[in-house]
């Protein structure tokens, strides 16, 4: 093998990048783990609401981690957590660097929001009566059923089928007195349309930013927001996020924009000393009280402990925090900053000044007062308090629905500003603002979601005409921010949750307790494996398997992918997958050394002989995982994440590690059999007469695939929620329940429920339809709290509705976790799986028909995976009502199917390519023989593998989550129908096929073809 130096070099470097990238986790794992026993320690089971306040506690220490700075030479720096000796990093850095957890593990919530285009629609059309506008709105609905278009394109559709004389520009419609400028009555429809886009595109981009800004608050690691092309859906995931209920309300609550007076520092500062010199006063009283009493109970204490006493007091009243405790670090400058405190300790700020005992300290005139934080700069563990003039009501003289536009923009003096425009009524109230703030030289606070983003004074005097531009310190990218601000605070689009996903930590913690324990049982099989099958040989193949390990986990550190549970999966899927393309080099080379050759000339022959069917298989295992990449979501997304990250990294260990590892060995004078006293000469003369039993394969596999289509257009599959739409929700209780009992207590609540056993028998998966086509929150809480009513009688007697919620007591009683589908995500979804799976078989056909220049290989290879597919899907239609685990067909199940498909070729390909080799050295040979051969040589390699895989499966089965078990299950049997079908399928369909006319020949001669081009 050449440049063997750069080979080491590129292993050893890849290697240590993967250690280096993996210790972040580490050290991320080891800080959360302190976290959380800093809360325990601070909170006992004794305090009420205990693990409400440890989750906050938790989040308190890990952002003080982040926002704590310490002085060094003469600059602020955050605190150093990890110290690799060359450099240092903060835990902001750690975190952002370890690898990021899926929901399935962390617990948390993972929702898919539907922004309302037919509100921003409706908005823009000025809330129009137009029974024609109104009418198309009706039928784009209607028509969103079965379309993949977006709404404001079915909308386009659904008006131009019943416009008759009536145009988008009417003053009816678009062209009304807020559109004036951007919409004429003399524009024509298509322009219409084009700007359209344009706005509802800038209403969506305007509600991601709110969200994404809104995440912040939730003290989540690693969120993730994203939009989902231009459906008008945003995906929201928060891994780890402890109030899920809160979580829900914030991001469907819609932007609250508004604009306010504000208070300036000399007249709130005031205040500001007063409630801390009072807190100053009251410290100082409780010392004087506990003094005294220590005093009276220790009354024949010594004189020096007295003096002891006394002296400590002293000291500790020089204490920083004694002489400010409300923590103020600053005043603003004659501004609306009217201090600036750490944030950290917003929150007891906050409690201090709006203490009823301290705001009667007041002027009357600034009963009212609101005091509201502005923004915290990403750089900074500081943060500006503004005081807005507040009134009765708690309403803005101007909120942000008179805004019609906004932009960025720039000054006259070319510094990034923003520009935005009102409508008539928000141009008057405006005007009188301003001049108020500009004859009293005051300020107009900014304020979206009680946040202040920016309070601009007046410099020109009022401003008139609803058009004005907002000047200062901006960054572009901050003018860019506060214009989003702006539009969104008009915005009067909703945003319903069409998809969810919430699983309580104590789940995500048994996930990967359960994930951990089979990966560990697969990888000490298929190590044992290896050595007892292959002796030394095999050695060499399991130092590969390990580093190929590292790597993955590497990699995926590195991109910064979310490893999920299915991830695991994958991951372990990965190590059947690299065992195989040792398996074919192994076997390559036994086979050399069968032939006489020397075991240098063997090694060398083997892995060069066995290079093409490792790609060829690998190649068409990655196709279908990249499909499964682009068509899957969340979960699934990882599965496929991992796949494809472990077919790379095994092609590299295998052929490049696994030839240092031996060629090394042989080099240094070793003996290498590739076999073990019990493996050797095993397979090496068997003779099956495959052809010769196809048609008893044919009659086999046609019963099979008559029971299945029968079963599946009489019974079907038990399809879930991602298909259908619904809720589904997994409970635990303290101990086993009778199904029937609770699906009854369910039905007359709910009029229909499904309701299955996971798991354990005291676990159960609950699904109902009840108020499916309702996506509010009040819907979602309404079917939670039924269901909790009607499960109370079978939950631990005293338990509430908040516990039952977040899991109670030691053993997490209650809700572990739930799903929700709207049936228009549920279409779209069993819309997605059905191209992702066509998908693959038509990318698979085209492959294998570029790869082997024959349709008949072809054929051969698609026939087999639709007999494996069809198998599969039987033996889940035959057995889903009796089988003890969940079999719902589901995203999962879609990843399932495309790996038996991509598994499946994986078999296939590797005789093909042996037949096409024995075409051309075996030329003499009858057609038919040359296909026996083939099989039979290549039948220790697949029995092989499936083995390997197998036992691999049945651990993640036996051991992995009770989630998993319906994906493993397909798995399994795809992996078992895969093999048969490799053999009595795919080949005999391309030899039946072949050997009609002259086909035979024409193989023949056009793979001596390629050999001689």
């Amino acid at each position: 093998m050449q440049n063997k130096g750069i080979i080491k070099l590129f292993a050893i470097l890849f290697g240590l990048v993967s250690i280096y990238q993996l210790s972040f986790t580490f050290k991320a794992n080891q800080i959360e783990e302190q976290a959380e026993t800093y809360a325990i320690s601070k909170y006992d089971e004794s305090v009420e609401n205990f693990q409400e306040k440890r989750n906050i506690a938790e989040i308190n220490y890990l952002d003080s981690l982040k926002t704590t700075k310490t002085e060094v030479d003469g600059e602020f720096e955050s605190i150093t957590v990890y110290d690799l000796g060359l450099t240092e990093y903060t835990y902001a850095q750690v975190e952002e660097n370890a690898m990021n957890l899926g929901l399935d593990l962390k617990g948390g919530i993972n929702v898919t929001l539907q922004i309302s285009v037919k509100d921003i629609l409706k908005g823009l059309a000025g809330n129009s009566t137009d029974p024609v506008f109104n009418k198309a709105l009706d039928d784009a609905e209607e028509l969103q059923k079965d379309a993949q278009e977006s709404y404001l394109e079915s909308f386009f559709r659904a008006f131009d089928a019943i416009k008759g004389d009536t145009n988008l520009a009417s003053p009816d419609i678009f062209a009304n007195r807020e559109m004036i400028g951007t919409i004429d009555m003399d524009m024509s429809d298509d322009e219409v349309k084009s700007i359209l886009r344009t706005k509802v595109d800038e209403s969506i981009v305007s509600a991601f930013e709110v969200l994404r800004k809104r995440i912040d608050k939730f003290g989540v690691t690693s969120p993730n927001i994203q939009r989902l092309g231009n459906s008008g859906r945003i995906l929201l995931e928060l891994p780890g996020a402890k109030d899920i209920e809160r979580v829900k309300d914030l991001v469907t609550t819609t932007a609250q924009l508004e604009f306010w007076e504000t208070y300036k520092t000399e007249e709130v500062a005031p205040y500001l000393l007063q409630v801390n010199q009072a807190l100053i006063e009251a410290a100082e009283s409780q010392d004087t009280t506990d003094e005294l009493e220590e005093a009276v109970v220790e009354q024949d204490s010594t004189s020096s402990t007295i003096d002891d006493l006394t002296g400590q007091i002293a000291s500790d009243s020089t204490d920083v925090a004694e002489q400010n405790p409300l923590g103020i670090q600053g005043f603003g400058r004659g501004g609306p900053v009217i201090g600036i405190f750490l944030a950290k300790d917003k929150d007891k700020v906050l409690a201090e000044l709006n203490a009823p005992k301290n705001r009667a300290q007041l002027p009357a005139e600034m009963r009212y007062l609101k005091f509201v934080w502005g923004i915290q700069e990403d750089d900074s563990e500081f943060v500006e308090l503004y005081a807005i003039k507040n009134n009765r009501e708690g309403q803005p003289q101007l909120s942000g629905s008179v805004i019609t536009d906004a932009r960025q923009d720039y000054d006259q003096i070319s510094r990034p500003a923003v520009s935005m425009q009102m409508n008539a009524k928000g141009a008057k109230i405006w005007e009188e603002m301003t001049e108020v703030a500009y004859n009293t030289r005051g300020f107009i606070a900014i304020v979206l979601d009680d946040i202040v983003y920016s309070a601009p004074s007046v410099s020109t005097g009022a401003i008139a005409g609803g058009n004005s531009q907002i000047s200062g310190s901006f960054s572009l990218t901050e003018a860019v921010d506060l214009a989003n601000v702006l539009r969104a605070g008009k915005l009067p689009a909703s945003a319903e949750i069409v998809q969810a996903d919430e699983v309580g930590p104590s789940l995500g913690q048994e996930a990967i307790d359960s994930g951990m324990k089979s990966f560990l049982i697969a990888l000490v099989f298929v190590l044992l494996w290896m050595v007892f099958y292959y002796g030394k040989a095999g050695i060499g193949a399991d130092i590969a398997l390990l580093l190929n390990i590292l790597l993955i986990f590497g990699v995926l550190a590195s991109l910064g992918a979310v490893l999920t549970l299915p991830g695991i999966a994958g991951i372990v899927l990965t190590i059947g997958i690299s065992v195989d393309a040792n398996v074919l080099i192994f076997e390559r080379i036994r086979e050399e050394l069968a032939k006489g050759k020397s075991q240098k000339e063997s090694i060398k022959d083997g892995f060069a002989n066995a290079l093409s069917s490792i790609l060829d298989a690998n190649i068409t295992t990655g196709l279908t995982a990249l499909i499964l990449f682009v068509f899957g979501t969340g979960p699934i997304k990882g599965f496929a994440t991992t796949l494809i990250i472990g077919i790379l990294t095994s092609l590299f260990t295998a052929i490049f590690i696994t030839r240092l590892i031996i060629d090394w060995y042989v080099n240094r004078g070793g003996k290498l059999d590739f076999s073990t006293g019990m493996t050797k000469g095993l397979f090496n003369n068997v003779n099956i007469n495959f052809l010769r039993k196809r048609k008893i394969a044919y009659v086999i596999s046609g019963v099979f695939l008559v029971a299945s289509i029968g079963s599946l257009f009489t019974t079907g599959l038990d399809q879930g929620i991602d298909f259908v739409g619904g809720r589904t929700y997994q409970v635990r209780f303290e101990q086993a329940v009778s199904i029937e009992e609770i699906k009854g207590d369910l039905n007359d609540v709910f009029n229909s429920a499904e309701v299955k056993t996971i798991g354990a028998p005291n676990q159960l998966k609950i699904s109902t339809k009840y108020k499916v086509e309702e996506n509010s929150t009040e819907a979602d809480e309404e079917v939670q709290s039924k269901l909790f009513e009607a499960l109370q009688k079978y939950l631990p007697a005293g338990i509430t509705y908040e516990e039952f919620l977040d899991g109670s007591g030691d053993a997490k009683i209650g809700k572990m976790s739930s799903s929700k589908v709207s049936p228009t995500i549920a279409d779209d979804i069993k819309k997605s799986s059905f191209w992702a799976v066509l998908g693959s078989l038509v990318v698979v056909f085209l492959y294998i028909l570029i790869r082997f220049k024959k349709w008949q290989f072809s054929l051969g290879a698609v026939a087999a995976v639709f007999h494996d597919v069809l198998i599969v899907l039987g033996i889940f239609s035959i057995t889903w009502k009796f089988m003890p685990f969940s079999m719902e067909i589901d995203q999962a199940f879609i990843a399932a199917i495309l790996t038996v498909i991509g598994y499946s070729l994986n078999d296939t390909v590797v005789v093909f390519d042996r037949i096409r080799e024995y075409l051309n050295e075996h030329t003499s040979w009858e057609f038919g023989k040359t296909i026996n051969s083939s099989l039979n040589s290549t039948l220790s390699r697949t029995l092989n593998t499936s083995v390997t895989t197998l036992v691999v499966l049945l651990a993640m089965f036996t051991f992995g989550a009770d989630s998993l078990r319906g994906l493993l299950f397909a798995l399994i049997v795809g992996v078992v129908v895969g093999t048969y079908s490799s053999m009595f399928i795919a080949t005999p369909l391309m030899y039946d096929t072949a050997k009609k006319g002259d086909a035979a020949e024409a193989l023949k001669k056009k793979v001596k073809e390629e050999e001689e081009a």
